[in-house]
């Protein structure tokens, strides 16, 4: 007898149609057998017409041989998709590069492209400055600063662009540091090419978010780590802007980077 083989469904079920024989003997053209369906649900007939019997009995044997080999390769198949899932990382979510418009009168409302340094070396100056942010729902700049970099010259203590000069939030050595010695030949204030503006605020969208309150900002790593959520995404080599919402017990919170016009 030589078999026909069939191709299978989705996982968990397949169908058979009889086989293709030398033999002369076929299933009754008044008999209609439908092997379709689960196994689970659609059990085989232990019970065949004689005129049928050999027929329905190879294909009782060819059941069994398919449910060995579906089984087989669905549990294969949900494995190997298991693996996969687990091997690729999730993007980050709440997470949004190169807004078309920010609030920045200044720079026009338009984020200005500066290389990764100068975001790498604000979000330090943010974070281990010593300012003490605590970001209000009612004041956005009580979240905020911005400041001036030489991403041409490198400040041998961060190992990071020299710091220039910054806003005037925290004490003289913040926004006239000494690391400005560093900064040569840019066209901005105090030597500087970059400038750049960090600020945390409540997220327009409080949907599913705890109630908003003042939000005490993380410092030093944690406050970096937070950052480095945007620059390693929006700024991979350079880049204009970032956003990223964290939800947090005082509610749901935007950081926000972006270059401002060089002045």
């Amino acid at each position: 007898m030589t078999e026909t083989k069939q191709p299978k469904e989705a996982s968990g079920s397949c169908y058979a149609k009889p086989a293709t024989t030398s033999s002369t003997v076929a299933p009754s053209s008044q008999t209609h057998y439908d092997f379709s369906g689960s196994f689970d649900s659609n059990p085989r007939p232990t019970a065949y017409p004689s005129a049928d019997q050999a027929v329905l009995k190879y294909l009782d044997s060819a059941f069994k041989s398919l449910e060995i080999v579906d089984s087989t390769t669905t549990t294969s198949s949900a494995s190997k998709t298991s693996s996969s899932s687990s091997a690729t990382p999730k993007p980050t979510e709440g997470l949004d590069c190169n807004l078309d418009k920010v609030d920045d009168e200044g720079s026009e409302n338009k984020p200005k492209d500066y290389p990764k340094g100068a975001y790498q070396a604000g979000a330090h100056q943010f974070c281990f400055g010593g300012y003490g942010f605590v970001s209000k729902a009612d004041d956005r700049y009580s979240g905020s600063n911005y400041f001036w970099f030489d991403t041409d010259h490198i400040d041998p203590d961060t190992k990071l662009p020299a710091y220039c000069v910054g806003s005037a939030k925290g004490s003289y050595e913040q926004w006239s540091p000494e690391s400005r010695k560093y900064c040569k030949g840019g066209k901005g204030l105090n030597n500087s090419n970059s400038k750049v503006w960090y600020e945390v605020v409540p997220s327009a969208d409080q949907k599913g978010c705890k109630p908003l309150k003042d939000y005490k900002l993380p410092e030093k790593d944690d406050c970096v780590d937070r950052w480095n959520k945007i620059i390693n995404k929006c700024m991979p080599d350079h880049g204009t802007s970032g956003v990223w919402k964290e939800e947090t017990d005082y509610g749901c919170w935007d950081w926000k980077v972006w270059g401002r016009t060089l002045s």
